[in-house]
């Protein structure tokens, strides 16, 4: 596949991903941003959310099921 096409659907499927992102719960969806885009530890997560690690932890496992489901529906 040529680089600019490659480039093309990369830039596509990160915008799709962006918008289902969005439509997560904000809790969740700012966890999996913080986490998978962001680089920060559930620690330091949990910090700004002002929850336990546990409870970031699950977020980000709740909101990566969700976006797979919705994702995978969308393709």
């Amino acid at each position: 596949m040529p680089t600019c096409a490659r480039s093309e659907q990369h830039s596509v499927l990160a915008e799709m991903l962006q918008r289902t992102i969005a439509e997560l719960p904000e809790s969740c969806a700012q966890a999996v941003s913080l986490h998978h885009i962001g680089g920060l530890s559930c620690a330091d997560i949990a910090r700004i959310q002002e929850v336990s690690s546990a409870s970031v932890y699950l977020r980000i496992w709740r909101g990566l099921r969700t976006v797979r489901v919705i994702f995978a529906n969308r393709r």
